[in-house]
């Protein structure tokens, strides 16, 4: 999970991409207690420290979670 997390930060557009997929399809198979805690570092990264890399990577993990349909209220 960390690897792809720090992959998601990857200034290459196509490995932040593939990392955001592999970051869902992994949350999917997860129990929601474990998917939660990748969904709150995807969060963190769209905070005020996060550069453009970080943020188009988390913001692009947490949308393939929102098509998944595994981001909760």
């Amino acid at each position: 999970m960390d690897g792809l997390l720090r992959l998601s930060e990857d200034e290459e557009g196509g490995v932040r991409t593939i990392a955001a997929q592999g970051l869902a399809g992994l949350c999917g198979k997860l129990p929601r207690m474990f998917s939660g805690e990748i969904i709150d570092a995807l969060l963190d990264m769209c905070g005020p420290a996060g550069d453009a890399s970080a943020w188009s990577g988390a913001l692009t993990a947490l949308a393939n979670c929102a098509v998944k349909k595994l981001l909760s209220p």
